[in-house]
């Protein structure tokens, strides 16, 4: 299924953003 692993691919990409947003937001102390 193409579709999935583009979908799939994307939903990773999100995640690394996501989790370096929360590690940059942890760094400024906020909860």
């Amino acid at each position: 299924e193409r579709g999935r692993k583009e979908s799939y691919r994307q939903g990773s990409k999100t995640e690394e953003k996501s989790s370096k947003a929360l590690m940059a937001i942890d760094g400024m102390g906020w909860d």
